[in-house]
């Protein structure tokens, strides 16, 4: 198991496919592959070969965050829809909180005047290592000769 790097992270979001979708929680017995213990807002990530057969898919949902609140000037568990998730890789060899790394990020958005809104394109940002987010391990595959 291993901490998605950043260059692993610019390759998922180059190379994949990505809806954002709501799942739901299921409570009639059946199961499939997106039954949670929860209802969730998430990126439906899905790779595919050159003869379009799926060959991958994850799902990432919302993990909001702690850090630094605006509205408060506090720090704890921050009241934005945000899907943000670290890499391994650090901006600098410098330690620190106040220092950054880099992580996938999206944020949740709304349309002034509308009310419609979504989520922004996922990119990755640097970010202050103090900031709460959520991690997503990965098994990598042992290659074989």
């Amino acid at each position: 198991w291993c901490m998605p790097t950043q260059e692993m992270w610019q390759d998922i979001i180059d190379h994949c496919d990505w809806k954002w979708k709501a799942v739901y929680k299921k409570d009639n017995g059946e199961s499939s592959e997106t039954d949670l213990d929860f209802d969730a807002s998430v990126w439906e990530v899905t790779k595919r070969d050159a003869n379009n057969n799926l060959v991958g898919k994850i799902l990432l949902p919302i993990t909001g965050y702690s850090g630094y609140d605006e509205k408060t000037g506090n720090y704890g568990q921050v009241e934005k829809a945000l899907c943000c998730y670290w890499t391994s890789t650090p901006c600098s060899n410098v330690a620190g909180a106040q220092e950054k790394s880099y992580a996938f990020f999206t944020e949740y958005y709304t349309e002034v005047g509308t009310g419609l809104g979504g989520m922004t394109s996922p990119m990755l940002k640097e970010k202050e290592r103090y900031q709460g987010y959520a991690i997503r391990p990965v098994l990598l595959k042992q290659r074989t000769n």
